[in-house]
């Protein structure tokens, strides 16, 4: 995660868990607070490779 301290717009508590997933979530209220752009780019790279393995471009 770039942004080492993330604060809830909604219930004001601090990010505590690292996201999962590309979609940064608050991990009291479930609030949607941002996109996580290391998470996100691991994911695109996964699924270009998968989708590069399944369909071959000629």
């Amino acid at each position: 995660m770039l942004v080492r301290s993330l604060k809830c717009t909604i219930c004001g508590s601090h990010k505590v868990t690292a996201p999962k997933t590309m979609f940064i979530y608050c991990d009291y209220c479930g609030a949607w607070m941002g996109i996580d752009m290391q998470v996100a780019t691991r994911e695109n790279a996964a699924v270009w490779r998968i989708g590069n393995r399944i369909h071959r471009f000629e």
